[in-house]
């Protein structure tokens, strides 16, 4: 996680496991890479993200630029 990005600023944190985005699950980084392609391909604002952090899972809505 970069530490000047938009998921920093939200709470993501190196460690953290992506298990969907915008509901729909994912396996692998190149899955989260595509689907947050497809929200911006569709004038979305952000994504939202479900993470794994130790036992704990939580919601996590990360706003991109479209541009």
């Amino acid at each position: 996680v970069d530490p000047g990005s938009e998921a920093a600023d939200k709470g993501l944190r190196e460690g953290d496991v992506i298990l969907s985005v915008n509901q729909a699950p994912v396996e692998s980084a190149q899955d989260v890479v595509a689907d947050v392609e497809a929200a911006k391909e569709k004038h979305r604002d952000a994504a939202l993200l479900m993470i794994a952090r130790g036992d704990s899972r939580s919601f996590v809505a990360v706003p991109f630029h479209v541009g």
